[in-house]
């Protein structure tokens, strides 16, 4: 193989890895935001305001839980 075609193959190969991470950032990032904004969704209670709601009635509570 001579140092040109050693070259031009270590310049693709950098270009094919480049724009896998770019896209895998991007999705990322995206699906970091949407958790973020679901997240913030859920109401926080203090555990005396916990301890005043029924048990039966915490089940979207470990939904959430289980989601995240």
């Amino acid at each position: 193989m001579s140092i040109r075609e050693s070259i031009l193959l270590i310049i693709v190969a950098g270009f094919i890895f480049w724009i896998i991470n770019v896209n895998d950032d991007d999705e990322r990032v995206q699906y970091e935001n949407f958790l973020l904004s679901q997240h913030q969704m859920i109401s926080s209670y203090s555990e005396d305001e916990l301890k005043d709601i029924p048990k039966p009635e915490h089940p979207h509570m470990a939904t959430f839980q289980n989601f995240f």
